[in-house]
């Protein structure tokens, strides 16, 4: 047989091994004590994964996912992964990142959305530029920007401007790019987040 796409936390692992040892001691010998254990351990799995799937669907998250020539942001809630992404929407759903991220996060459903201009994630807002480097904002000034597919911009007038506490960079930007904004926020001393070099870009949006 083969098993897909199946994830265990540490605390099913142990459990699972836990039923696995005392449905041997039973078969060995079959006494009260062996099969207590046995119920004991069937009961630990069974409130352990109870308490992965409350974990879950009370789990929030936005994300800034890397994928080279692409963007993909996730929004998690309740079970539900809603992907905002620029890839072929048949594509998509075969995304072994997010595959691997479903199952191991005990998604129950991904949805798909086009990428927004503006996002609020709490208290925050973050503006995501594109290739078309439109940012003319007058009436709020973003904690965060996201850039996507190498806008061509002059970031030093966008944190002249805007302030913004950090700036993101995906997989869809050209490394030349990256490079210089890199350095251009150092040199202003803004945080900078590639995803390239840092993996996923996460917010938790629970106690953010």
């Amino acid at each position: 047989f083969l098993f897909k796409d199946i994830a265990c936390n540490l605390l099913q692992v142990l459990t699972s091994y836990a039923i696995i040892v005392s449905i041997y001691h039973v078969y060995k010998h079959k006494d009260y004590k062996n099969i207590r254990m046995l119920l004991v351990a069937i009961i630990l799995f069974q409130s352990a994964s109870l308490y992965t799937k409350y974990q879950t669907k009370t789990d929030s998250k936005w994300m800034v996912f890397h994928k080279s020539q692409s963007s993909i942001l996730g929004f998690q809630e309740n079970g539900i992964l809603q992907v905002h992404h620029s890839l072929d929407s048949t594509k998509l759903l075969n995304e072994t990142m997010l595959v691997n991220y479903a199952t191991n996060h005990h998604i129950s459903e991904i949805k798909q959305e086009d990428i927004l201009p503006l996002y609020r994630l709490n208290k925050k807002l973050l503006l995501i530029i594109d290739s078309l480097g439109v940012y003319q904002v007058s009436s709020f000034k973003p904690e965060l920007v996201l850039l996507r597919d190498s806008p061509k911009i002059n970031l030093v007038r966008l944190i002249d401007s805007l302030s913004p506490k950090l700036i993101i960079a995906d997989g869809s930007n050209y490394k030349s790019y990256v490079m210089r904004w890199e350095a251009t926020c150092k040199n202003k001393k803004v945080p900078f987040h590639h995803t390239y070099k840092k993996g996923a870009f996460v917010v938790n949006l629970k106690g953010d």
